[in-house]
């Protein structure tokens, strides 16, 4: 009897096992290792007016959904991209379409998660459900982008419900008011208004 039993509870720990593999490589098991990367920055994150003149779009907007990780381009940084749907609560700076995907900097490559870091910042996964105010960049093919740790901030649920009267938001287009353009080649996103 007691040798059944230890056949049997050996058989059902080994199940467990193997069900719990069979998990978490169907449900895309991400490693724990994550490395930064030193982020080279154009203009200075504190000083506002600088930072969101060298943007193309400035904009509030609620993370719906996480569409997927992309790889890194060759001969860039290394570091890989996570594109998001996004629902775009309210324009600042360019006009952009209600919904939008955006690529962001960082995600998984190799068995670990890449992000850029600064002196003081280091990135992270944008979370599903929670408004941010970001500043974007449009590549060339009109995707839009974000491509540091200071080009997006999280807003909390006070400044959601009075978006119009949100200290961070009006912050943003203060500044965008009296920004300082940065020269540099731009580009038209595919997802702005006509």
């Amino acid at each position: 009897m007691k040798k059944r039993i230890a056949i049997v509870s050996s058989i059902c720990v080994l199940f467990l096992l193997g069900a719990f593999l069979v998990y978490n490589r169907v449900n895309n098991y991400r490693p724990v290792v994550t490395e930064y990367v030193a982020a080279q920055l154009a203009v200075d994150p504190n000083n506002l007016e600088e930072f969101v003149g060298f943007y193309d779009y400035v904009c509030v907007g609620k993370v719906e959904k996480e569409i997927g990780n992309l790889p890194p381009v060759p001969g860039r940084s290394g570091v890989p991209y996570t594109e998001y749907q996004v629902k775009v609560l309210k324009n600042i700076k360019g006009s952009l379409a209600d919904d939008i995907i955006v690529k962001k900097a960082g995600g998984y490559v190799d068995n670990k998660i890449v992000f850029y870091e600064t002196l003081d910042k280091k990135d992270a996964f944008l979370s599903v459900g929670d408004v941010y105010i970001f500043c974007m960049l449009t590549q060339e093919n009109g995707d839009l982008f974000i491509d540091n740790p200071y080009a997006y901030e999280k807003l909390d649920a006070g400044d959601i419900k009075a978006l119009n009267e949100s200290k961070k938001v009006k912050k943003y287009e203060e500044a965008y008011k009296n920004e300082k353009v940065y020269e540099r080649e731009r580009f038209k996103s595919k997802y702005e208004k006509e």
